[in-house]
């Protein structure tokens, strides 16, 4: 997790927080327009399951951490710690 952790970019949230705040954090989306029209087209997945959630819940997090991933590809991925 932690070699994880220095390859793709990492956030923090907490239960309720904005999926769109970490989006725009995390360099996946570049503004939270861009952020919320991602989320309304389905192309964002968390944890490999797609999502158009603008908050976290409890479910979107194992072990305390998220994938959370734009498009199909491995490059768009960031992990997303609960804090």
């Amino acid at each position: 997790l932690d070699i994880l952790q220095n390859e793709i970019p990492t956030h923090q949230a907490t239960i309720g927080a904005s999926v769109v705040e970490a989006l725009v954090a995390t360099g996946l989306a570049s503004s939270n327009t861009e952020a919320r029209r991602l989320l309304a087209g389905n192309a964002i997945s968390i944890n490999g399951v797609k999502s158009t959630e603008e908050n976290w819940s409890s479910k979107d997090f194992v072990g305390g951490y998220a994938l959370l991933r734009r498009g199909k590809t491995l490059k768009d991925t960031a992990l997303i710690k609960l804090s």
